[in-house]
């Protein structure tokens, strides 16, 4: 009966997914024309590598500005074929060739080049704003299927862009970031003390969680976490680890369906370190068992994610004859571990922002260490070898994803917010029971 109740689950999912998917994609794009090319425009006034206040924190306006154009090239007569192939660069008025999925890099075509045998010949540069400024012009009649993800933020973005430019768009975002931060934390206050709270506050802000919204690849996965975070919390002392499997089983498909392979994992280890450690807060848990109930919820959330992914490229293939399964395949290939990256500047932004991110630790803990006649929350870290084992995680995600961890370094770092979450409570862990024995001497 378990069994069958993750598997109606899964089909009630995947059947939500791609209704809702063709819902979204039936109002014209005329609709949202203006504030695609305003958005466009913004972000080629802004650059591909947008550097947001500080020059630790880059977004990625080239996969922004492919979103826009995807979300543009809908075509609402087509609803079904449209969501399937989430094509850049359509309009079936101009548009002359169709090309499938492209597997490696992704590549542009704003000069619209064709060789002797009208082939199309992709820039050198990789530039979607100045493409898709180009495309709305008519000047570019090549069109490229992306077909192999599921594209759910969708949902979010083609609803939104009949309001909104990109500015609103990252108003509206980093308003609804600040409000769950905020009951987030009221909620990690009342479960767990103030030290806890700092853990979590600061080092979110370290990984530069406001300023997230000023992507809208990223956006997703932090309100899929942070709403995650809310529901658990507020739960958290009547759940059991059969409510865990499930919820993690869910949000694994959903992570899948809305994110753009950025940093997925946070949707898990934040949920779980944070409620094992509630767990063993006051209770010292047999390591055994606990280590076995974290490692299935890692592998339900797995399971979860990785079938909605087959799905979609399963469902396409029947539905309209691609080939996006093999080419999936392929790609997973390439940005696993056999090519990885061996451009020292990606190495070097992860190193840049574990650094950033160290120095607020130590700073924090150090004052808090000046503080300590007013500030006196004890942490005591039963059970260290699974919160360990939760925080190895995104180490080994980013090993089997390392092409693409590396060549994303911009914004995979970010999945290592658990690590110096724990490296925070250890720490503090310490300076308490060294203060503590000070005292007694």
């Amino acid at each position: 009966m378990k069994i069958f109740k993750y598997i109606l689950t899964f089909g009630a999912l995947i059947l939500i997914y791609n209704l809702l998917m063709y819902l979204v994609c039936l109002f014209p794009s005329e609709i949202i024309k203006d504030n695609c090319i305003n958005s466009t425009k913004i972000m080629l006034e802004e650059g591909g590598i947008n550097r947001v206040l500080t020059p630790f924190t880059n977004m990625d306006n080239y996969t922004d500005a492919l979103i826009i154009n995807e979300a543009y090239s809908i075509d609402n007569e087509d609803a079904m074929v449209s969501y399937l192939k989430m094509r850049k660069n359509y309009n079936k008025e101009y548009t002359t060739i169709q090309l499938p999925d492209k597997e490696n890099d992704l590549v542009s075509y704003q000069d619209n080049s064709f060789d002797k045998d009208n082939i199309p010949i992709p820039n050198e540069d990789y530039n979607t704003m100045e493409e898709f400024l180009n495309f709305v012009d008519g000047k570019v009649n090549v069109s490229v299927d992306y077909g192999r993800y599921y594209h759910g933020y969708m949902l979010l973005y083609r609803p939104l862009l009949i309001c909104f430019d990109i500015v609103g768009i990252r108003t509206v975002y980093f308003i609804i970031l600040l409000i769950l931060c905020f009951f987030v934390g009221i909620e990690i206050k009342k479960k767990f003390n103030l030290i806890t709270l700092i853990a979590y506050i600061s080092i979110l802000f370290s990984f530069e969680y406001l300023l997230i919204s000023y992507s809208l690849e990223m956006t997703p996965i932090f309100l899929i976490t942070m709403i995650e975070m809310l529901v658990l919390l507020n739960n958290i002392e009547k759940i059991d680890f059969k409510s865990i499997y499930y919820g993690a089983f869910i949000v694994g498909s959903l992570a899948c369906f809305f994110d753009f392979f950025t940093v997925p994992t946070l949707t898990l280890t934040l949920p779980i370190f944070t409620y094992v450690l509630y767990l063993v807060k006051n209770k010292k848990y047999d390591t055994k068992e606990l280590f076995i109930k974290t490692f299935f919820t890692c592998i339900l959330w797995s399971i979860g994610y990785s079938l909605t992914w087959l799905s979609k490229w399963i469902i396409s293939d029947i539905l309209i004859n691609t080939n996006i399964l093999n080419s999936a395949m392929a790609q997973i290939g390439y940005r696993g571990m056999s090519n990885p990256n061996s451009d020292k500047d990606y190495y070097l932004i992860f190193v840049k922002h574990f650094f950033l991110s160290g120095a607020i630790v130590i700073a924090l803990i150090l004052i808090l260490d000046c503080l300590k006649s007013k500030i006196e929350c004890e942490i005591t870290l039963n059970n260290k070898l699974i919160l360990t084992f939760i925080c190895l995680i995104p180490f080994a995600w980013s090993i089997l994803t390392i092409q693409h961890f590396v060549r994303h370094s911009i914004f995979s770092y970010r999945d290592f917010i658990i690590i110096f979450i724990f490296a925070f409570l250890l720490l503090y862990e310490k300076l308490f029971k060294t203060n503590k024995r000070n005292k007694k001497h």
